[in-house]
């Protein structure tokens, strides 16, 4: 006996959230492409914003605008893995640097540095009502809260 599954159509309100900048994060124009092509995808950040870093060592301005023409389409996530060789105290420290760095990168202007960069990169300095759509109004909206 052939099960044949028939999906007519998704409901136009789903709303697809792409883990890990929809596991693109290697080029910030590859990513575009989906969030053009399916308007009602979403992506995190989640444990990937070095790859943004990396970017912008010599495509700043590619990172920046497409935080600025997407904004209302990303969500800031956080992803630490725990092997159980930290303490708790190693662990929310690790957090802690890393929630730092993220938000230094975002909200700041000026050179840094990162463990997992080679080079140094101009942080994105991106507007209040991006940030506020980044870290809180995207989420509150996508799920629901």
């Amino acid at each position: 006996m052939k099960l044949t599954l028939r999906l007519k159509q998704a409901p136009s309100d789903l709303i697809f959230i792409g883990a890990h900048i929809a596991s693109l994060e290697y080029s910030v124009a590859e990513v575009s492409v989906r969030l053009d092509k399916f308007p009602n995808m979403v992506i995190d950040l989640a444990e990937r914003v070095c790859h943004l870093q990396h970017q912008s060592v010599h495509g700043w301005k590619d990172v920046y605008d497409f935080f600025i023409k997407y904004q209302d389409r990303i969500i800031y996530g956080s992803d630490v893995i725990d092997g159980g060789e930290m303490s708790d105290e190693e662990i929310q420290s690790h957090i802690h640097e890393l929630w730092e760095r993220d938000w230094k990168y975002f909200t700041t202007s000026g050179t840094m540095t990162s463990p997992r960069v080679n080079g140094k990169f101009k942080s994105l300095n991106l507007p209040v009502e991006v940030i506020k759509k980044i870290y809180y109004k995207n989420v509150k909206h996508v799920y629901g809260i």
